[in-house]
């Protein structure tokens, strides 16, 4: 959104108008596959078992995007791929409303198949999170072995994949 836009949607929302959000953030999940030494997790405070249904995520992303929101940002107190049936619905929903996508990952479930998905989906941004120019810092941060090999392995396949496919990136 440039200072244009954004000074109009100031303006209209000082006159009354009821506006949708610019962006929303989705949290598919709570659950992680890792144990990160930093991770708010460690203080317990989140109920595992106190899950949204699929149906009802896909009905709340479709509410999102009828009332015209731009941009969806898919994080979480977890790992978005833990839930791939929903993560990938939600991503599709929201490509179907032309929003503009972002997802937060620990980078360490993509598959193959995964990354070819979200290409298709011509998926805006895919944010990786690394803790350190190292494998034996950075899954010491994340409490398992091998993350850091993982990570650089996904983000290789999917720079292969998208040369395979010619596409150009960001």
């Amino acid at each position: 959104m440039d200072i244009d836009d954004a000074s109009k949607r100031i303006l209209l929302w000082f006159k009354g108008k009821k506006l949708p959000p610019q962006m929303v953030q989705i949290y598919p999940t709570n659950a992680c596959n890792l144990k990160c030494i930093f991770c708010v997790q460690t203080l317990g405070i989140y109920d595992l078992n106190d899950v949204v249904p699929k149906k009802r995520w896909f009905q709340i992303v479709n509410e999102i995007c009828e009332m015209g929101t731009r941009e969806i940002l898919i994080s979480g107190g977890g790992e978005p791929l833990l839930t791939p049936q929903i993560t990938l619905g939600i991503m599709r929903i929201s490509k179907r409303y032309n929003l503009k996508g972002r997802i937060i990952t620990n980078g360490t479930l993509w598959s193959k198949k995964l990354i070819k998905e979200t290409i298709r989906l011509s998926w805006d941004h895919v944010i990786f999170s690394l803790d350190a120019p190292d494998s034996k810092t950075h899954d010491y941060l994340r409490g398992a072995n091998g993350t850091f090999e993982k990570v650089i392995k996904n983000i290789k396949l999917f720079n292969e994949i998208k040369s395979k496919l010619n596409l150009e990136f960001p």
